[in-house]
Parts: structure tokens; sequence; C-alpha cells
């Protein structure tokens, strides 16, 4: 989706703590929120074009009026046509009348090396991909820890197989799996850099090469806040 007009929608609240989270003023502090109704979303987003990408914090960990109101703006944003997006953990299991069809799972599996949480369950993870994600309409995000002062490239690509292997369907269905460079840069040039060291240490580690279906990916807010608004001329 690099490059392509986006309406955010972040949640606040979220039921894991990464150490490297770059929305801690929203994801950390669940009870500092302003409470917005899905219609006036909705009569804001109608306004321009492209996607609609639901972030947070986690979106699906809501009490039920909130997913409620959640899948009636992704019901709304469907009459419209607008293509969808759902920014997730994978850490929790959405009801059988949420609209999971609706829209394009971006999972970001996370493990326990990451900060303290409620961390990845392999079983969760795979009925997800199996009953309501599907290859054509999800992807597999890892984001790997690449900084100078504190490179867990190694350690993050033994958690990253381990997700692989605990979690079948990945490969089986050949799912796209995403690996991004973390998100904190002095500069453009370092985040960049990071990105091409990042390919280079995948395609130095067989094991990730015979995954199926994989690509580097920098993360496009970070590209952006490092960059300035230039970057969307």
């Amino acid at each position: 989706l690099i490059g392509a007009p986006c309406f955010l929608i972040r949640f606040s609240g979220c039921n894991l703590r990464c150490s490297w989270c770059d929305s801690k003023f929203s994801s950390w502090f669940d009870r500092d929120f302003d409470v917005v109704h899905w219609q006036t979303l909705f009569g804001e987003l109608a306004k321009v074009p492209g996607w609609v990408s639901y972030t947070g914090g986690e979106p699906l960990w809501r009490r039920e009026s909130e997913l409620r109101a959640l899948a009636a703006l992704i019901l709304a944003v469907k009459v419209l046509k607008r293509p969808q997006k759902m920014e997730t953990s994978g850490t929790v299991d959405p009801p059988d009348w949420f609209p999971s069809e609706d829209f394009f799972w971006s999972i970001a599996p996370k493990t326990a090396g990451m900060g303290v949480g409620t961390f990845l369950d392999p079983e969760l993870l795979q009925h997800i991909l199996t009953s309501h994600a599907s290859p054509d309409r999800a992807h597999i995000k890892f984001v790997v820890g690449s900084r100078p002062e504190n490179d867990t490239t190694q350690q993050d690509f033994a958690a990253i197989k381990s997700v692989l292997c605990a979690v079948p369907a990945i490969a089986e269905q050949k799912y796209l799996v995403v690996f991004q460079p973390e998100g904190f840069a002095k500069d453009a040039e370092e985040y960049l850099t990071r990105a091409r060291l990042l390919v280079e240490a995948v395609c130095r580690d067989h094991e990730l090469m015979a995954t199926p279906n994989w690509r580097v990916l920098p993360q496009w807010h970070v590209r952006r806040r490092l960059l300035g608004p230039r970057c969307l001329h």
C-alpha cells in the first residue's frame, strides 16, 4: 500500500506493550481518548478517496458495543466500494458476526522478545488465517530491530522462524510475508540503510529465503516522518 492515498483511523488501547511501539501515545494510554461516532468518521472519510485503514493500538481489542460500531463502519465503507485494511497483531479472534471478509488483513505477530503482554498464540493465528483471512487479502508482517546500538536482527529472525514453523498456514497457503525495519532512526538515510541491510540479512538466511512469498518493505508512515511532506509530491 506504499504510495496509496489512505484515511487512517487510529484506535486507542492495546493488549500488547511492544518495546519499539511508535504509537505509545494511543496504544499505551487507553483511557486518554476521544469518543467519535462511526457515522461522524464515515462522513469525514467519504470526502476523500483511497484506502481506509484501521489501526491502533489493537482495533479488534474492543468491547462488543465498540466492535459493532466498527462493523457498521466497515459495512458502510463497503457500500462506497473503498478498499479497507485492518492492522492487527493476530491476538484477537473476531466474533462470527464481524465482517472479516470485507477488508485486507495486515497481521503483525509479536513475540515475547518484543516487550511484555499477551503475545503469539499459534493456534489462534492459524485459526484466523484459515477461518477469517485468505492469501489474496492478507499479509503477515514482521518488524525487525536493526538499530546500531541495539541490533536484534538475529534474535528477531529466530522468533520469526518459530512463528513460521508454528503456524503452517503461512507457508502452505503462501501468504505474503513482509519484513520491515524498526521505525526508529535519526534520518531517512539511516532508515533506508537499515532496509538495505535487512534485505541482505534475509538473503543470507537460507531458511527465510525458502519462505514461498516474502519481501522487505519500509514503513510508509515512518518514511514520511523522516523525509517530510515532500515525499508525497
